[in-house]
This record gives structure tokens, C-alpha cells and sequence, in this order.
């Protein structure tokens, strides 16, 4: 399994209401890039990426180490959203 396979194997896994989430091979063909944005389209709002470097994507408890990733990435892009902030 290549690792972008596996990438988008465990996003199958994540299902949100109001966000997506997808994959793609990095930049540079290292490592794989993981995409999240809001569904709802009308709503401007930029796209938060995580790169995964190939160590990451090596690591024996990916998983895991995946989701907290993800998990803190997610809190990142949603307090990035703030239009203002004091």
C-alpha cells in the first residue's frame, strides 16, 4: 500500500458535518498532503493542509499518531476561521 493509499484509507474513517477532508501526494513527490476545508462552498474560507513527511507515514503506530495530528490540526484551522478575535 502506497502512502497515499494509506492516508486516504484512514480519512475513511473521519466523516464530518461540516467539514472534508482529502489527499494528495506532497509536493516535491515526498510525503502526502492532507486537505481540510468546509463543505458548504458559500462560505469563504481557506483550505488548511497538513504535510505528512515520510517519517510520519513510516511511524508503527500511524494511526494513532495520525488522529492527534488531525485533531490538532482541527483545532488550528477552526481558530484560524475567527474573522475577529480580540
Amino acid at each position: 500500500m502506497s502512502s497515499l493509499e494509506k492516508v486516504k484509507s484512514a480519512l475513511e474513517s473521519y466523516d464530518h458535518p461540516l467539514l472534508s477532508f482529502s489527499a494528495h501526494a506532497g509536493k516535491g513527490s515526498e510525503g502526502v498532503d492532507v486537505l481540510i476545508q468546509l463543505r458548504d462552498a458559500s462560505v469563504s474560507a481557506h483550505t488548511y493542509t497538513i504535510h505528512l513527511a515520510p517519517r510520519d507515514l513510516e511511524n508503527p503506530r500511524f494511526t494513532w499518531a495520525f488522529q492527534r495530528t488531525l485533531y490538532d490540526s482541527l483545532h488550528d484551522y477552526i481558530i484560524e476561521l475567527f474573522t475577529n478575535r480580540p
